[in-house]
C-alpha cells in the first residue's frame, strides 16, 4: 500500500531550533509510522460550588514559601527598583538577539521602508535565520514561540515574497472572524502600496471561486477549506497557490473545528506533493516536532520574547512567584464609601497601581459575560473622579461613535464606564462596537479592558498587566493553554520594559492555581484520534467526492497524509476506514462497484453523497435533516413573506438559548396569517410553545440530552428565523435585541453562522439540481451578508460603505456603483448630507467605487481570456 514515510531524526538549526534531515515527499511500501476556541460560557451561579470544589483541598501541602520574603515586601509599586532593573537587564539581553541584518527575501526596498514607518527597523535574530532559510530552500516551517515573539513578521514577509517574487497566490488561515478582519486590513496597507490584492473570507464575505485578481486570501478555517476544495476541483491549486500560512496551529485538537483544519492540511499535503509551502505558527504546542514532522517541515523552537513576562499569583493581598516565593504584599486600602466585595477590592488595587500612569493599560479576564460587565461597572464606581478628566473629550467622542454605529442605541454600562477609561469586551457587543473599543484601547483612551477568555486568542491587544479574576471559564477550570494565551497578552514590545500577569486565587485553591501555572501544556492530538467515528466518515467521503481516489487502497493513501494516520497504527486506520465505508454505503452516500477487469472494487459517490461533499455537511444527521426540509420546500414554498426562506437558512446547531418562552408565546400570537401558515407547514404549534413557557426549566437544544428532539429544534429554529427576518428588513439591531431578548452580539453571531449555513444549503441545492431553490436562496445569502433589503446590496460592495450610508446614498438617487463612480464629490456630499467632513468622505467613496468597477472589469476580462484559451 502506498503510504507516507517520515523521518524522526533532527539536526540542530540554531541554539533552540531543529530541522528534519530529510524533507523529501516519499511514498513507498511499508507500515504507517506511529509515534492539540475559547468560548464564552453561560453565566452561572459559581461561588457556592467553587467553595465546595476546593473545600477538600484545605490542609494539603501548600506551594507557598512564606519564609522566602523578597525585597519587595510592603514596597509600593512605583518603588520596585530591583524588579525594574532586573527586567531591563533581561530586555537588554533580548535586544542583543536582534540582528543588524535585514533578510529582504528578494523583495523591493520599499518593503523595508514600510516596516520602518511602523517602527520596525531591525529583525530579531531568529526572524533573520528563519527568513534566510525559507528564502533559500522554500521548505515548510513550523514556528513555536511565545505570544509577541515576532511570528507575524515572518509570515508577512513570506506572503509578500510568494506574491511579488514567486508570482503565486497565498492562503492565510486564521481561527476567528475578528482576526481575519484585522489581518486583512493590515495586509491591505502593504497591498495598496505594492500593487497586490487582499480579500477577507469569513461568513458571507469572500468570492468563491478565488478570483484571478486576488493574490492573498485571508480566511477562517471553514472558508479556507471551501476555497481549497474549489481550487482543486478547477485544477488551479498547484498551478496558482504557492503558500499556505496557518496561525494558531494548535487548534488542530479543537473538538468543533480541528477536524476541518486537519482535513485542509491533509489535502494540501496530498495534492501539493511538496509544491505548496506550508508555514504553521503557534505558541502552545508542546509536541511541535511531531507536528512539524507530520507536515514535512523544518521546526523552529524558542522561548524568545521581546518583553520579559513576570507571572504572579495573588492571594490575600500578597503576590507570589510560580514557585511559591512571596514577592511582595500590597497594603489593603478599604474603600469606606463603596461597599464592594473583597474580590473587587483586590481587582481595584491591582488595577489602580498600574493605571496611575495614564499611559499604562490593564487587561482583566473574567469567566463569564455577566462578570465582565459587573467588574467594569464596579471599577468605574470605585475610581476617583479625577480619572474621568483624562481624555475626557476623546471618551465623549467614543460614546457618540458607539451611538452612531447602533443607530442611536448605547449600552448603559458602557456609557458609564467609558468616562472612567474602562470598557468591557464580550460576545454581547456588536462587531462595530468591539472594533471601536479595541481602537480606543490601543490609543490609550481606554486604559482598562474587562474581557472574557475569547480575547486571549483574538485581536492583538497587549497590556502592561494582565489580571485573571479567577481560574474558571464558566463552570470549567481554565486549561493551561488558555492560561498561557492570556498571560501572553502582557507586555507591549517597544513600550514596556516588562509585562505582568496576575492570577487571583483563594488560599484553599492554591494547589490548583500553582498547578495551572506550572503544568506542561497538553500535546496536540488529532481530533480523529480522540473521536474518530464521526470525522472519519467525512474524511472518507471527501476522498471519494473530491476524486482523490476511487479505491480502498487510494483512500488509505489519501488518509495516510492526515495527522490521524500519523498518530495511529495501521490496523486502527484500516478498521476505521472500513466502518466509514460501510456506513456511507448503507446510507446511500456511495456505490461500490466490482471492476471485472481489475478485480478491484471501484467506489463512487451518489447524487446525495456528491451534494454532501460539496456542501460540507456532516453525513450523519445534518445532511439528512437538510434534505428532508428542502424536499418539503420544493412542494410547498411560501414566498409571500421572508419567514420560510429565513427558516431554511437558520443553522441547525449552535443557536442561542431561548431565554423567555413567555415572550415567544406573545410574539407567536401576533404573527401575520402568512407567518402562521409557515408555522403550521413546519409543525410549529402555539401549544408546544405554551407548554415550554410553563416549565420551570424549559428544554434547550444545547442540552446534549435534547439533541434528538426534532420538534424542539424546529420550534427553536423558527424563533430565530423570525429574528433573521426582522434583521434583513433593516430593523435596528437594538429593537430586535429588545423584542426577542437576545443580546446584540449574539444577533450578529447568528447572522454570521446563518451566512455560512446558507452557503452550504445553496451548494447542496446546486449539486442536487434544486435550481429553483438555489436561485431564491442565493438572493437571501447576499441579504444575510449585509443584513439589508436587496435594493442596497450592490452599494454595500463598495469598501467603507456600510448599511446606514448605503441607505442614504440610495435614497439620494445614487442607486448603482456606476452612478456613484461618475458623481462629483460636491454632488455626493450635498445630496447625502455627509456633514462637515463630507467632501473628504465623498472622495473616498467615489474612489472606492471606481476601484470596485475596475476590479470587476478586470476579473471579467480574465474570465473571457480563459474561455477563449480553452476554446
Amino acid at each position: 500500500m502506498l503510504i507516507n514515510k517520515r523521518r524522526n531524526d533532527f539536526e540542530t538549526f540554531s541554539s533552540k531550533a531543529f530541522l528534519p534531515q530529510s524533507l523529501s515527499f516519499q511514498r513507498e511500501e511499508g507500515e504507517l509510522t506511529e509515534d492539540g476556541k475559547c468560548y464564552e460560557e453561560d453565566d452561572v451561579e459559581e461561588e457556592e460550588w467553587k467553595e465546595e470544589y476546593f473545600l477538600e483541598m484545605e490542609g494539603e501541602d501548600s506551594y507557598f514559601v512564606e519564609e522566602s520574603l523578597s525585597l519587595f515586601d510592603d514596597v509600593p509599586y512605583e518603588m520596585e527598583g530591583n524588579l525594574e532593573e532586573e527586567s531591563k537587564t533581561k530586555k537588554m539581553k533580548m535586544e542583543e538577539e536582534k540582528s543588524t541584518d535585514w533578510e529582504d527575501c528578494s523583495l523591493p526596498a520599499i518593503v523595508k521602508n514600510l516596516y520602518r514607518e511602523k517602527g520596525i527597523t531591525k529583525q530579531y535574530l531568529w526572524q533573520n535565520e528563519c527568513l534566510s532559510n525559507l528564502n533559500r530552500f522554500g521548505r515548510n516551517l513550523v514556528v513555536s514561540l511565545p505570544t509577541s515573539g515576532g511570528k507575524t513578521l515572518v509570515a508577512e514577509m513570506m506572503i509578500m515574497k510568494t506574491v511579488l517574487v514567486d508570482k503565486k497566490k497565498v492562503i492565510m488561515v486564521l481561527p476567528y472572524v475578528s482576526i481575519v478582519v484585522e489581518k486583512s486590513n493590515q495586509l491591505n496597507e502593504f497591498g495598496n502600496k505594492l500593487n497586490f490584492n487582499v480579500e477577507g473570507y469569513y461568513g458571507g464575505h469572500g468570492t468563491i471561486p478565488l478570483p484571478h485578481s486576488t493574490h492573498v486570501a485571508i480566511c477562517t478555517i471553514e472558508k479556507a477549506h471551501s476555497l481549497v476544495n474549489h481550487l482543486i476541483e478547477e485544477e488551479r491549486l498547484i498551478k496558482e497557490v504557492g503558500l499556505v500560512v496557518v496561525d494558531e496551529l494548535h487548534m488542530l485538537d479543537e473538538n468543533d473545528r480541528g477536524f476541518v483544519l486537519e482535513l485542509l492540511l491533509t489535502k494540501i499535503l496530498y495534492m501539493g506533493k511538496g509544491g505548496i509551502q506550508i508555514i504553521g505558527m503557534s505558541a502552545t504546542i508542546p509536541n511541535v516536532i511531531e507536528i512539524a514532522n507530520w507536515l514535512l517541515a523544518d521546526c523552529y523552537i524558542s522561548d524568545f520574547r521581546p518583553v520579559p513576562l513576570v507571572e504572579m499569583l495573588f492571594v490575600d493581598n500578597s503576590l507570589y512567584s510560580p514557585s511559591g516565593e512571596l514577592l511582595r504584599s500590597i497594603p489593603s486600602k478599604e474603600n469606606t464609601i463603596q461597599k464592594k466585595s473583597k474580590e473587587m477590592h483586590e481587582i481595584y488595587q491591582l488595577t489602580k497601581e498600574v493605571i496611575s500612569n495614564s499611559d499604562q493599560s490593564v487587561l482583566i479576564f473574567c469567566g463569564t459575560k455577566n462578570e465582565t460587565q459587573d467588574v467594569a461597572s464596579d471599577l468605574a464606581e470605585m475610581f476617583d473622579s479625577p480619572i474621568a478628566l483624562i481624555h475626557k473629550e476623546e471618551r465623549e467622542m467614543l460614546i457618540q461613535k458607539l451611538k452612531f454605529c447602533n443607530s442611536g442605541g448605547l449600552d448603559p454600562t458602557l456609557c458609564k464606564t467609558i468616562r472612567f477609561g474602562i470598557a468591557f469586551h464580550n460576545s454581547s457587543l456588536t462587531v462595530d462596537e468591539r472594533e471601536l473599543l479595541e481602537e480606543a484601547y490601543s490609543n490609550r483612551i481606554i486604559n482598562v479592558m474587562v474581557s472574557t477568555s475569547t480575547l486571549a486568542a483574538g485581536v492583538n491587544l497587549p497590556a502592561r498587566r494582565v489580571i485573571l479574576k479567577n481560574m474558571f471559564v464558566g463552570r470549567n477550570l481554565l486549561n493551561n493553554r488558555v492560561y498561557k494565551q492570556m498571560c501572553g497578552r502582557a507586555g507591549r514590545a517597544g513600550i514596556d520594559s516588562y509585562g505582568e500577569s496576575v492570577l487571583i486565587s483563594k488560599r484553599n485553591q492554591n494547589n490548583q492555581s500553582f498547578k495551572l501555572m506550572n503544568s506542561p501544556l497538553d500535546e496536540v492530538k488529532s481530533c480523529l484520534c480522540i473521536s474518530s467515528s464521526r470525522g472519519l466518515k467525512r474524511l472518507v467521503l471527501d476522498a471519494i467526492g473530491g476524486r482523490y481516489s476511487s479505491t480502498k487502497r487510494g483512500i488509505l493513501d489519501f488518509i495516510s497524509c492526515s495527522l490521524f494516520a500519523y498518530q495511529s497504527s495501521l490496523e486502527d486506520v484500516k478498521k476505521e476506514v472500513e466502518e466509514a465505508l460501510s456506513f456511507l454505503k448503507r446510507n446511500a452516500f456511495i456505490n461500490i462497484i466490482e471492476n471485472t477487469e481489475t478485480n478491484e472494487e471501484v467506489i463512487e459517490t451518489t447524487l446525495l453523497g456528491n451534494a454532501t461533499f460539496h456542501s460540507s455537511f456532516s453525513p450523519e444527521t445534518e445532511v439528512l435533516l437538510v434534505e428532508c426540509e428542502l424536499r418539503k420546500a420544493l412542494k410547498n414554498l411560501i414566498l409571500e413573506d421572508n419567514l420560510h426562506m429565513c427558516y431554511l437558512i437558520t443553522p441547525l446547531w449552535n443557536l442561542p438559548n431561548i431565554e423567555d418562552w413567555d415572550n415567544y408565546e406573545d410574539i407567536f400570537s401576533q404573527l401575520t396569517p402568512v407567518q402562521k401558515r409557515v408555522a403550521s407547514l413546519l409543525g410549529v404549534t402555539e401549544g408546544f410553545i405554551g407548554s415550554q413557557a410553563l416549565e420551570v426549566k424549559p428544554s434547550s437544544i444545547n442540552d446534549p440530552s435534547q439533541s434528538s428532539n426534532l420538534l424542539l429544534r424546529c420550534v427553536t429554529r423558527f424563533y430565530f428565523a423570525l429574528v433573521l427576518s426582522d434583521l434583513i428588513e433593516e430593523i435596528p439591531i437594538f429593537q430586535v435585541s429588545s423584542k426577542f431578548k437576545v443580546n446584540r452580539g449574539s444577533l450578529q453571531s447568528l447572522m454570521t453562522s446563518a451566512q455560512a449555513f446558507a452557503s452550504q444549503v445553496v451548494n447542496f441545492c446546486r449539486s442536487m439540481d434544486y435550481w429553483s431553490l438555489d436561485a431564491v436562496l442565493s438572493t437571501y445569502c447576499k441579504r444575510l451578508n449585509f443584513g439589508t433589503k436587496m435594493d442596497i446590496v450592490p452599494l454595500l460592495e463598495i469598501p467603507g460603505v456600510k448599511k446606514v450610508r448605503a441607505r442614504l446614498l440610495y435614497n439620494a438617487g445614487f442607486r448603482t456603483v456606476r452612478q456613484i463612480a461618475l458623481a462629483t464629490p460636491e454632488e455626493l456630499a450635498k445630496n447625502t448630507k455627509l456633514g462637515p467632513f463630507g467632501d473628504g468622505i465623498a472622495r473616498k467613496i467615489i474612489r472606492n467605487a471606481k476601484e470596485l468597477l475596475e476590479r470587476k472589469a478586470k476579473e471579467l476580462r480574465e474570465q473571457a481570456d480563459e474561455l477563449l484559451l480553452k476554446g
